[in-house]
């Protein structure tokens, strides 16, 4: 009867073991499914950061082609009361 108490004993103990690691990766999940939605946010504000870029960039582009073809038409202007 001894042996088989102490099998049950050594069979109870590893199950503790067991629910331990098993609580412990379950945290461990928890830690990375909240890193990952912090990781996705912060991945969300890069793209929103970067398209509001583009769109000042695209702008100043838009600006210099303006100033460009008023250079010209100024150019050309001056050149009309040229002696």
């Amino acid at each position: 009867m001894s042996d088989t108490q102490d099998s049950i004993d050594a069979v109870y103990e590893e199950i503790q073991k067991i629910s331990t690691h098993k609580d412990n990766v379950a945290e461990t999940i928890k830690t990375m499914a909240a890193t990952s939605q912090e990781t996705a946010a912060a991945c969300e504000e890069v793209s929103a950061s970067t398209d509001e870029q583009l769109r000042a960039i695209q702008s100043v582009t838009d600006s210099a082609e303006t100033l460009t073809e008023l250079s010209e038409e100024l150019s050309q202007t001056v050149n009309q009361f040229k002696v």
